[in-house]
């Protein structure tokens, strides 16, 4: 009877226990670059498309009040990539409803959150 190397293991099972862990690792760098994406760039932060439905999530009341659930539209958002994705930058929406619909204000990102 021949001997198996490694007390018992055939190759195969070295080589399907190498492969397996290898999907484990590369199953985990992807969950990580997603907690890592996750943590630098908030939901607050994300690029918004000009025309896209979003609605506030706290007051505004910079030159024109704006309550927390008002129905906006993005007019325009400068950034450009992730390195622009700051909660604090200005995003120019249209109020959708309210006393002041129809009204284009500057109001932060981290005031709005997409529909």
């Amino acid at each position: 009877m021949a001997r198996r190397p490694l007390g018992g293991l055939r190759v195969r099972h070295l080589m399907i226990g190498v492969a397996v862990l290898a999907l484990g690792l590369f199953l985990c760098r992807g969950l990580w670059d997603i907690v890592e994406h996750d943590l630098y760039f908030p939901s607050s932060a994300g690029i918004l498309s000009p025309g896209e439905p979003v609605i506030t999530v706290g007051d505004h009341r910079d030159g024109t009040a704006v309550s927390s659930g008002t129905p906006c539209v993005v007019e325009s958002d400068l950034a450009v990539d992730l390195d622009d994705c700051f909660d604090r930058r200005i995003i120019t929406v249209k109020v959708m409803a309210g006393h002041n619909q129809g009204a284009i204000i500057e109001i932060p990102r981290r005031l709005l959150r997409k529909r």
